[in-house]
């Protein structure tokens, strides 16, 4: 007869057993990054804005404000109406001419993010299990971290319509755009994979426990930021 113990003894559920311990020492492994996740936010605000701020001045724009500290912001919804919202930081610059790009301004951050979750990439093809804590820096802070500020903003952007730097760029979001934006979620979960398993080796997570232990991340994520 099926019961909830007879299924929690039967022969799958030693591997997710062992599936849920190897991600809870995954986690624990990583708890000092966990103490670090505020000020990395404020470090990858600084980026954010000083990416805008940089391709403004190639353009031969100049800055009027730059901000890396939380303030509300009003926003102008097309769907949701006036409304406020946190905003991390801020950039604010005008141009003497008419010939610049704002496309450029809006995505200089995600190339810059991109740039750093190649590195982490290339790091982890040239250097094979590195010691611990290079490891999990490169994991954390030049792979998941920029792939997660890409995310905060793609994701409202193709969900809610959110009229930010994607919006900019692009104005509203197109079918091509939610294949794209799937193929590259894929892309960063199979390599995200691969990072992992290359710069921690033998203290990697199996397939069986990263990708629901990243799955689940990527839910919450959504629910968080959605």
């Amino acid at each position: 007869m099926f019961t909830p113990s007879s299924l929690w003894f039967s022969p799958v559920c030693p591997t997710v057993r062992s599936a849920l311990v190897h991600c809870g020492l995954f986690m624990q492994r990583h708890f000092w990054h966990w103490l670090l996740l505020i000020p990395g936010m404020w470090l990858f605000t600084l980026l954010h804005e000083s990416a805008h701020a940089g391709m403004v001045l190639w353009q031969g724009g100049s800055i009027t404000e730059f901000s890396v500290l939380p303030s509300q912001e009003i926003v102008h919804h097309p769907h949701y109406g006036r409304y406020t919202e946190w905003a991390w930081g801020h950039v604010s610059y005008s141009f003497k001419h008419h010939k610049y790009s704002e496309a450029l301004i809006a995505l200089a951050p995600y190339v810059l993010m991109s740039f750093l979750m190649l590195t982490a990439a290339l790091s982890a093809a040239f250097v094979q299990a590195p010691p611990f804590w290079l490891a999990s820096s490169i994991f954390v802070w030049l792979f998941c971290a920029p792939g997660a500020e890409i995310g905060n903003e793609l994701l409202p952007y193709l969900l809610l319509h959110y009229e930010g730097d994607f919006f900019a760029a692009f104005q509203q979001p197109r079918p091509l755009m939610f294949w794209l934006a799937a193929l590259w979620l894929l892309l960063c979960l199979w390599l995200g994979y691969w990072i992992q398993a290359r710069l921690y080796w033998h203290r990697a997570l199996r397939p069986a426990a990263y990708f629901p232990f990243a799955g689940f991340f990527l839910a919450l994520f959504c629910v968080l930021i959605v």
